[in-house]
């Protein structure tokens, strides 16, 4: 109240009755406790007001010494845990940001970082042993002073860096023994089962263009000669895959049967896309024009071909989003993938490929019904500092050049596509 009058000696007054207070008298050490609360909440709207360049700034260096709490790095760390729970007489420091206004409006909430600025200032001037970080939340606490050490440009002083280093210490120490804690911690069955449905269920959802090639059991000797297998072999976080949160670190084994699903289906893309270029060498204008033109003259043949695109079409966008272009493309089956950029592809679905595809069959991995792929999950990481997992999948996947390949593509040759330059309509390249 004395701030807001703008009476500093008041203030001082209060300052200095309020850093007295259960000085001597207070057998359990709350009260006083509470003293600590209060100044460090005071000195926290004092670097506010300051920092607002607000007229009730007292600029006042004895002032801010009174309000500065004294004490253990114990007692101030106990301070602001008090301060953010709101279980003192200070409680309702949240309010003191509060303006009158006639329209409710969403406002950033200032106040506690500068809380956390006074807390760091107490800190780096007090004195005793840092309490050693036992249990998460005192190393989560720690790691929060870290990060507002490394803030801004300024340079820290000796007793603020004397203070990072011991919270850096504890901070290790608590990663360590989580890190230790985490390798002992046994593998999860559901989180696996988590990771094998999130997989199938996209797999389910996102079809693809493998979809789009007939399935073929008698698979052509040369190719079987070949033995192709697409498979991921990799490392990820211990954290996925058991069912305790160490270190605050949740991880969702969704998210990585997610990105196993989207790596097969480009996998099996590049190889379908990489067959069709082989099929055809003579190249059409890469144009929306040349494409609708192509899918008329097939008549009503169209409804048997699959058009392979880019995202978003290619870059003639104003003939792509056409009425004409439009129902050109609902005749044909229409595909888009990332493995394309600046070309197209139409291809007759019934007779230009044929593919097959099974779970790899090795040891350690295991198909995931209603796919074909297999997956393992093994532990025989070693040499990490954070524990790791390594996750093996396979899939037995072949493609090959039908009886009857009907292919057209739409796309510049390399060398004229780095020139710059433009087919004709009869396939001829000419330079720009």
């Amino acid at each position: 109240m004395a701030l807001d009058a703008k009476n500093l000696e008041a203030a001082r007054l209060a300052a200095t009755e309020l850093s007295a207070l259960f000085e001597f008298a207070d057998e359990d050490g709350g009260a006083r406790a509470n003293v600590r609360t209060g100044q460090l909440v005071l000195s926290g709207w004092l670097d506010y007001l300051a920092d607002k360049e607000d007229d009730r700034d007292p600029d006042d260096p004895h002032f801010r010494a009174l309000v500065t709490p004294k004490g253990t790095w114990s007692d101030i760390l106990a301070a602001r845990v008090s301060a953010e729970r709101g279980s003192t007489p200070f409680s309702r420091w949240g309010w003191w940001e509060m303006r009158a206004s006639a329209s409710v409006r969403v406002q950033r909430v200032e106040l506690p970082h500068y809380i956390d600025r006074a807390e760091l200032a107490a800190l780096a001037s007090s004195y005793g042993h840092l309490p050693p970080a036992t249990e998460q939340e005192t190393a989560s606490e720690y790691k929060r002073l870290l990060q507002l050490l490394d803030e801004g440009t300024r340079d820290i002083s000796t007793e603020e860096s004397i203070l990072k280093q011991k919270l850096t210490d504890e901070v290790d120490k608590w990663d360590a023994a989580e890190d230790g804690r985490l390798a002992q911690e046994p593998l999860s069955k559901s989180r696996v089962d988590v990771l094998r449905n999130s997989l199938r269920e996209t797999l389910d959802a996102r079809g693809g263009l493998t979809a789009e090639v007939p399935v073929v059991a008698d698979v052509p000797e040369s190719v079987t000669n070949s033995r192709p297998i697409l498979g991921m072999n990799f490392l990820v976080p211990r954290h996925y895959l058991v069912d305790k949160v160490f270190n605050q670190t949740y991880a969702d084994p969704k998210q990585l049967g997610e990105m196993i699903a989207h790596g097969f289906v480009e996998g099996e893309e590049q190889a379908i896309v990489k067959e069709l270029r082989a099929c055809q060498s003579n190249l059409l204008e890469p144009t929306a024009q040349a494409i609708r033109q192509k899918i008329e003259s097939l008549g009503n043949e169209a409804e048997h071909y699959v058009l392979v695109t880019p995202y978003g079409g290619l870059k003639d966008l104003s003939d792509w989003y056409s009425t004409e272009f439009r129902e050109a493309l609902a005749r044909v089956t229409h595909m888009q993938t990332g493995i394309l950029d600046s070309e197209a592809i139409l291809f007759d679905r019934r007779s230009t490929l044929g593919h097959y595809r099974k779970p790899e069959e090795k040891d350690g991995l295991t198909a995931i019904e209603g796919t074909s792929i297999a997956i393992g999950v093994f532990e025989d990481v070693q040499g990490y500092v954070e524990p790791q997992v390594r996750i093996e999948t396979g899939e037995y996947f072949v493609v090959w050049v039908g009886a009857a390949p009907r292919v057209y593509r739409f796309a510049l040759p390399p060398a004229a596509e780095a020139d710059g330059g433009q087919m004709t309509d009869d396939g001829r390249c000419e330079q720009s």
